[in-house]
């Protein structure tokens, strides 16, 4: 039950948002979310904007609103968007698998002309030129002698068809 200063508070919001500003249309709108409420904080519990009652988090974020008072979540608007990259566009750079396999040991020269920033000569490990990578999405035909690096960023990931896979690692029928 809301009493007091708390009550003053909650049906002076209800009144500027709108809603019936009497203690029994309160008690019907919290009966008919259907919530649990508190008047402290607790955890999974949250007051949305500047209302002085703590509701289930999971209604807020399901309805955006706070059924006793009528305020608006901003908590959701506060929530900053993932930096992880898309699934459906992972990012493709041959230089990020370059440095990549140079930490792991393999051998890369490239002599850039410090003045205009131009690469001059590039020399790669043997062992990586036999792969034969091509630094893009893997083509509804591909082709059987090409290994497709298709995501460098956060790990690199390659594809290839299952003939260049048996003929590299030399597995036979």
């Amino acid at each position: 039950m809301i009493k007091g200063q708390t009550l003053e508070k909650v049906l002076e919001l209800r009144k500027k948002n709108g809603l019936d500003a009497t203690e029994h249309a309160l008690m019907a709108d919290l009966d008919r979310a259907g919530t649990k409420y508190t008047l402290e904080p607790k955890p999974r519990y949250r007051a949305a904007g500047e209302s002085p009652v703590y509701i289930a988090g999971k209604y807020l974020t399901k309805y955006g609103v706070c059924p006793a008072t009528g305020e608006s979540d901003h908590s959701q608007s506060k929530r900053q968007p993932s930096k992880r990259p898309a699934l459906g566009n992972p990012s493709i750079s041959e230089d990020e698998a370059v440095k990549v396999l140079a930490g792991k040991g393999f051998n890369f020269v490239r002599l850039v002309n410090s003045i205009t920033g131009q690469l001059v000569e590039e020399r790669k490990d043997p062992k990586i030129e036999k792969l034969n990578f091509h630094y893009l999405p893997i083509p509804p035909r591909a082709d059987h002698e090409v290994v497709y690096v298709t995501q460098t960023s956060p790990q690199i990931q390659v594809s290839m068809t299952l003939d260049h896979f048996l003929q590299l690692t030399g597995t036979k029928p």
